[in-house]
C-alpha cells in the first residue's frame, strides 16, 4: 500500500544508493530518506569489529 501513496522504490536508480522510503508512525506519507551507504564488505567488517552476530 506505501506505492499508492509515492513509495516508488523501483524507480531509485542505482547510482543512488542509501536511498529509500520510510514511514513514521501516525502518518501514512512515505518520506524519502538518504542514508550512508555502506557496501556489504564494509558491514561486514563493522560486525566483526564490533561483535555482531549476523
Amino acid at each position: 500500500m506505501r506505492r499508492p501513496r509515492g513509495a516508488l522504490c523501483d524507480r531509485i536508480p542505482q547510482t543512488q544508493p542509501g536511498i529509500g522510503y520510510v514511514v513514521l508512525e501516525g502518518d501514512p506519507t512515505p518520506m524519502r530518506v538518504r542514508l550512508t551507504y555502506c557496501d556489504d564488505d564494509t558491514v561486514r567488517d563493522m560486525a566483526d569489529e564490533y561483535g555482531v552476530v549476523a
